[in-house]
């Protein structure tokens, strides 16, 4: 938990609540979830002047996945010596594909993370893919065409963190508290107006077993 935006510490208006519900399938009810875990942020942590605040919730879940082999078998990135580096340039890559409104090519780089994702939902790749592929590349905000003049916030004012003991790594902008390929764009409403906006498409990277290459986790 971070402070807001223009401001060095959290303060007595920070407030998360967070709840954790188990579906056994992708036809269970919202009501019908189970309650697994949850989170309060403390009372009282303005007196502390933290930056940050880190918790941690425990809960055991019957999942139709398992990434922990991906993630054991991943390089320590931390122990890469020009890492920094290279999530730039995995950064700047993924940025031409998003100005060249290259659907294909994002959704090529980003298809373990796409099938890690949708099988948290109970989707196969094969349907995610047919299912991206059928609606094109409105999918994607990083690739859609819809959006225009798309211009990324510049990769020095990013701070590398690492998450997973060092095996994920991913770019976030100090300032502004979001992630590495935080853009403005334009856009036409309904109406025909042209729209000026930001958005932020968070990206975390590792490197697989064998590979010198980062890809998208």
């Amino acid at each position: 938990v971070y402070p807001k935006e223009g401001e060095t510490y959290l303060t007595k208006y920070a407030h998360v609540n967070i709840k954790l519900g188990y579906g056994s399938d992708k036809k269970t009810k919202l009501a019908d979830y189970q309650n697994i875990g949850s989170f309060t942020l403390p009372e009282g942590l303005e007196t502390h002047k933290l930056p940050y605040y880190e918790g941690i919730i425990t809960f055991d879940a019957k999942v139709p996945f398992d990434y922990s082999k991906d993630l054991n078998t991943a390089k320590d990135l931390t122990k890469i010596k020009d890492i920094r580096s290279l999530v730039e340039n995995k950064y700047k890559e993924i940025q031409k594909l998003a100005i060249d409104n290259d659907f294909n090519g994002f959704l090529k780089e980003n298809l373990f993370s796409t099938g890690k994702y949708n099988n948290t939902v109970y989707i196969s790749l094969d349907e995610a893919i047919a299912s991206f592929t059928k609606y094109g590349n409105e999918r994607y905000s990083l690739t859609s065409p819809s959006y225009y003049d798309k211009k990324f916030l510049l990769l020095e004012d990013c701070e590398i963190q690492f998450y997973a003991n060092g095996k994920v790594a991913a770019l976030w902008h100090k300032t502004r508290l979001t992630g590495g390929l935080s853009k403005n764009f334009k856009y036409k409403n309904s109406e025909g107006d042209i729209i000026d906006s930001f958005d932020d498409t968070p990206i975390y990277l590792y490197m697989p077993e064998g590979s010198n290459e980062l890809k998208i986790w």
